[in-house]
């Protein structure tokens, strides 16, 4: 079904960027859908490789605060009441 679909909107596409005589034979919800689909996977792609970046970048600028000793990482450690039951 997926290769049967495929070839559709492939043949669609080529007939109706190969001249004036392919969108007649176009429908009108086609071609809006194949652009729709191309510009989504296009933009998922994108997508995930500028998540990635958007992490790195955030790491390099922990990195970079914490270099400059604009950010500490420090431990903090009170001293802790022990409860004793009176059974012990």
């Amino acid at each position: 079904m997926d290769l049967v679909f495929a070839s559709v909107l492939r043949r669609q596409i080529t007939n109706a960027f190969s001249g004036t005589e392919g969108f007649a034979n176009l429908s009108a919800q086609t071609l809006p859908f194949a652009l729709s689909v191309v510009l989504f996977l296009a933009l998922l792609s994108i997508g995930s490789v500028l998540g990635y970046l958007w992490i790195a970048l955030g790491y390099l600028v922990f990195l970079y605060l914490l270099k400059t000793d604009q950010l500490e990482i420090v431990t903090h450690r009170e001293p802790v009441d022990e409860l004793v039951s009176a059974d012990h």
